[in-house]
């Protein structure tokens, strides 16, 4: 595991980023929404999710071979939104148990901080995902509610949400 780094995604990323979405979207379903069929996307919808200028998106790599991925962008694309959303937090099955939950949510905090004026974070998860309701609490993140969203997997169920200062 000592070779394991993360960095922000560029433009020449997109192949990696595409191929490690569809798995998330694939291998977990249940844990994903998404507005898009993102499957239908074209090599230009990739590079303009990767270089977003309201957000970040993170791969997480094992010497040069991504295996995990997470996002943070400002709350509704708006540059001027003092709250960011965290998300797309995937980390292929056989990397898993070797807390590199916390690079994914360390490398956020610190873009987020790096903005100047970001003043809250924000993070959701599907109800019954006790794994990351503990990571998202460990971080001190505090619920603040509830909505039922749709999941890729198709189910409606309660995302919850959490909030924290930073």
């Amino acid at each position: 595991m000592s070779e394991i780094k993360i960095r922000q995604l560029n433009e020449n990323d997109w192949p990696q980023y595409r191929e490690i979405r569809m798995e998330a979207l694939a291998k977990e379903s249940e844990c994903f929404t998404t507005s898009e069929d993102e499957s239908k996307f074209i090599s230009e919808n990739w590079i303009e999710r990767i270089t977003n200028k309201n957000g970040a998106i993170f791969g997480l790599f094992d010497k040069g071979q991504i295996i995990g991925v997470t996002s943070i962008h400002r709350e509704n694309d708006d540059p001027r939104s003092y709250r960011a959303w965290m998300g797309q937090s995937y980390i292929k099955a056989e990397y898993r148990g070797y807390h590199l939950s916390d690079l994914l949510f360390e490398t956020r905090i610190a873009w987020a901080k790096e903005q100047g004026n970001i003043i809250a974070l924000v993070v959701a998860h599907r109800e019954d995902n006790e794994v990351s309701k503990k990571v998202i609490q460990h971080y001190g993140f505090k619920y603040i509610g509830s909505r039922t969203k749709t999941y890729v997997d198709g189910e409606q169920a309660k995302s919850l949400v959490y909030e924290r200062p930073l």
